[in-house]
């Protein structure tokens, strides 16, 4: 049985693992109760329960990528541009045809210093590499992705721990998504369930509360419960922060003449990097972007009838005017929907 699957190829849906094709390129398959066991051995314990596997999928390197393409720009001919900024109180002379601040985690600090205060919160989300010398998570395992449901303390555990109080919210039933990877000799475990918003960082690598790596690895025994040898092992944990705006939508568009914003992608930066920066440039350059990209321009939070959330209109916005003043010559800006181009500044 096979599904055509928009933008991912075709969707095969498996009864027994003869029909699996191992050496696929593309597409989904859908593995049902049965054939998940006999595909991957090591997950035969899931009864009763299905997977998919997507492909291509998996995970890269987001610094090897930032070096291609840094040499696929010098190889073009081309170099980077300055800017002029201000750096502890002394202005230098950094020349530049367009500023684009795409800066990450560091977006919500960028903006304040410019004037441009959006509606941002940054989530810290955290990481745990565990060494693993007995390979109780498979070296040959794909990135594996618990998406049901789960509690992740037995009911003896939840009875000792529910009078601490940063514990409390995840002695109950929680979110699903908790994954990992083979890394080096051990694995990687990432599971933040609960994460907190905060709505000025003060730097881009958020300090991870002490049960972080312990949260990360139970949130992988339902997939792999040989995993459950490891509690009381020191893992070694990092993290970052998840920038968002209220609707979860990216900033994507003209701050002011010149200057232009990428960021706010809610953790998906490195995926969505290439679609987001092509279409960014295309339109500051005066070509034709995707029409989707303009509803991402910052200049939204200056309609009032625009409602990021449920309950909470755009008009509660203040700041300087994003996406507003004269056209520029490379391309104009737009103050995205619900405001005509070319309507200036001001507050809502």
């Amino acid at each position: 049985m096979a599904l055509e699957a928009p933008h991912a190829g075709p969707l095969r849906v498996h009864r027994e693992a003869a029909t699996y094709p191992k050496e696929a390129a593309s597409g989904l398959d859908l593995l049902l109760p049965g054939a998940l066991g006999e595909v991957f051995p090591y997950l035969g314990h899931l009864r009763g329960l299905g997977g998919l596997h997507v492909r291509p999928a998996g995970w890269l390197s987001a610094q090897g990528l930032g070096m291609a393409l840094l040499e696929g720009l010098r190889a073009l001919g081309g170099r980077a541009r300055s800017a002029r900024i201000r750096r502890e109180g002394r202005e230098e002379a950094w020349p530049f045809g367009l500023l684009v601040l795409a800066p990450g985690p560091g977006l919500p600090q960028a903006l304040r210093a410019l004037g441009h205060p959006l509606p941002l919160t940054a989530e810290p989300h955290f990481k745990a590499w565990f060494p693993d010398p007995e390979g109780r998570f498979p070296r040959e395992a794909p990135l594996l992705i618990w998406n049901e449901p789960q509690e992740i303390f037995a009911p003896e555990e939840r009875a000792l721990l529910e009078e601490e109080a940063e514990l409390a919210p995840l002695l109950g039933l929680l979110s699903p998504g908790a994954h990992g990877r083979p890394e080096g000799e051990g694995f990687l475990a990432l599971y933040n369930p609960l994460p907190r918003e905060e709505a000025a960082p003060s730097g881009c690598l958020p300090s991870p509360p002490p049960f972080a790596g312990e949260v990360a690895l139970r949130g992988l025994f339902p997939l792999l419960p040989g995993l459950r040898a490891l509690l009381g092992v020191r893992p070694r944990v990092d993290g970052g922060y998840y920038v968002r705006t209220p609707e979860n939508r990216p900033l994507l568009g003209p701050l002011e003449e010149g200057v232009w914003v990428l960021g706010a992608l809610s953790g998906y930066g490195v995926m969505a990097a290439l679609g987001a920066g092509n279409a960014l440039a295309a339109w500051a350059l005066g070509e034709e972007a995707p029409a989707w990209a303009r509803a991402f321009a910052p200049g939204r939070f200056l309609d009032p009838a625009y409602r990021p959330k449920e309950g909470r209109p755009g008009s509660s916005f203040r700041g300087r005017t994003p996406g507003g003043g004269p056209p520029g010559p490379r391309g104009s800006p737009d103050p995205g929907p619900g405001r005509p181009r070319g309507s200036g500044g001001g507050r809502p």
